[in-house]
C-alpha cells in the first residue's frame, strides 16, 4: 500500500491567533462531517426503507452514526441463518433478487425482488456479504481532509 501526505500550508499569522486555528479547525471538520453524510446517504438512495445518519459535534470532533439496524447488518454483513415463519405456516417472497449495493462501493442502484411468489416452510439465507460502506467512506476522506483543512486555512486567511 502506497502513503502519500499532502502538505498543508500555514503562515505564522494563523499560528498565532488561536481563536482563528480554532475557527479553521472547526470548519473543516464540519466540511469534511457534511460530506461523509452525504456519502453515507448515497449508499441508501434507492432503498424504500428510510435511513437517518446523524452528525454529532464537540469541540475538535465530529462523529456521524446512525442507530438502523438493517444498514449496520448491510454494512457489517450477516451470517448464513435460518429464516422461519412468524404469523404463520409459510414464508412468501418473491422468486429473484438483485441487491441494491455491492461490496466497497459508495452508491446504490435500483434492484429489490422479482419474480413468481415463493411459499417456504423455511429458508436457509446464505448471509450477507459485508458493504464496507463505513471503511471505504473513511478511507476516502482520510484522503480528502488535508484538501479541507487546506480550504479552511485560505478562506480564513
Amino acid at each position: 500500500m502506497k502513503l502519500s501526505m499532502t502538505p498543508i500550508r500555514v503562515t505564522r499569522g494563523l499560528l498565532a491567533n488561536p481563536g482563528m486555528l480554532s475557527r479553521v479547525i472547526e470548519n473543516a471538520l464540519t466540511g469534511a462531517a457534511l460530506g461523509v453524510k452525504a456519502d453515507y446517504g448515497v449508499t441508501t438512495q434507492t432503498w424504500e426503507h428510510r435511513v437517518k445518519f446523524v452528525i454529532h459535534s464537540k469541540t475538535g470532533e465530529r462523529t456521524i452514526t446512525t442507530g438502523d439496524k438493517v444498514y449496520g447488518y448491510v454494512d457489517r454483513g450477516t451470517r448464513a441463518h435460518v429464516i422461519r415463519p412468524r404469523n404463520g405456516k409459510r414464508l412468501a417472497f418473491k422468486g429473484n433478487y438483485r441487491a441494491k449495493t455491492s461490496p466497497n462501493t459508495i452508491g446504490s442502484r435500483s434492484g429489490g425482488a422479482s419474480g413468481a411468489t415463493v411459499f417456504a416452510k423455511a429458508v436457509r439465507h446464505p448471509g450477507t456479504k459485508a458493504r464496507n460502506f463505513s471503511k471505504v467512506i473513511a478511507a476516502k476522506w482520510q484522503k480528502e481532509l488535508p484538501k479541507i483543512v487546506q480550504r479552511a486555512i485560505d478562506a480564513e486567511i
